[in-house]
């Protein structure tokens, strides 16, 4: 550790990481997610994020720990674990996505007509892509499909470390994606103002939960952890992990 650092102990799960890009990780998951690599032992934590500084809808942040709240999450993880582990990239495809909307046809080449009625699943989900610009395909499906095949790529440059592993890819959904429904089980920002403006809201959403209660960014960082170490979970691979208190085990 160097000088500049804390007294805060450094485990050795993920020494043999030599950099994270962790995406969203000015607050919420994503930050939990970052503090729990560079605790673990990761070389460089790459905090990808269209801020560095946390929302202030993240309530956990400004509420429990008042003193980090002006610390982007690189500041934080340097101001921890010294100078060179952590670095901040800005990640805005605004502009890209822009260009790229300005410059392509819509997937049909005319809109129909007001009165033509659209039948068959095919044609509502390309009316629907068609209609909404694609935006939710975009950032679901072909966000992580993309980041997925560029990573694997550069994997495939490195040589594999002492467990076998050349990297680990860990995509993060919601449970949303797995039941079909419009479900949070996981106090992030975007869900802490809802729950804290609504008790019934709140004991709706314990209700669904086998355990009885939300979880909180460290359960998914935990779990995202022990994914990313290859002398723990080695053998796992195309899996789905539910983090979510027991709610799809219901």
């Amino acid at each position: 550790m160097s000088a500049n650092s804390t007294d805060r102990t450094i485990t050795s799960r993920l020494s043999d990481v030599q950099a994270a890009i962790v995406t969203g990780s000015s607050s919420g998951i994503g930050r939990a997610i970052a503090l729990q690599f560079a605790e673990e032992g990761v070389n460089l934590v790459v905090c990808a994020d269209l801020q560095a500084c946390p929302n202030k809808a993240d309530t956990a942040i400004w509420e429990t720990h008042p003193e980090e709240r002006s610390l982007a999450t690189h500041e934080l993880i340097i101001s921890r674990y010294g100078v060179g582990r952590a670095t901040f990239i800005r990640c805005d495809v605004s502009v890209e996505r822009a260009a790229l909307v300005a410059g392509e046809k819509d997937i049909r080449d005319d809109d129909p007509p007001e009165d033509t009625q659209i039948f068959g699943m095919a044609e509502v989900v390309e009316e629907t892509m068609r209609m909404t610009g694609r935006l939710d395909v975009a950032v679901n499906g072909t966000g992580p499909f993309l980041g997925s095949k560029h990573a694997v790529a550069q994997f495939l440059k490195q040589e594999p470390d002492t467990y076998g592993f050349r990297g680990t890819i860990i995509n993060i959904s919601s449970i949303g994606g797995q039941v079909g429904l419009m479900r949070c089980d996981i106090n992030t920002p975007m869900l802490q103002p809802w729950v804290a403006a609504s008790p019934e809201f709140a004991a709706y959403l314990d209700a669904g939960i086998a355990l009885g209660h939300l979880g909180n960014p460290a359960d998914v960082a935990g779990a995202a952890a022990w994914l990313a170490s290859g002398r723990e979970s080695g053998y796992v691979t195309g899996a789905v992990i539910p983090v979510d208190g027991g709610f799809t085990a219901r």
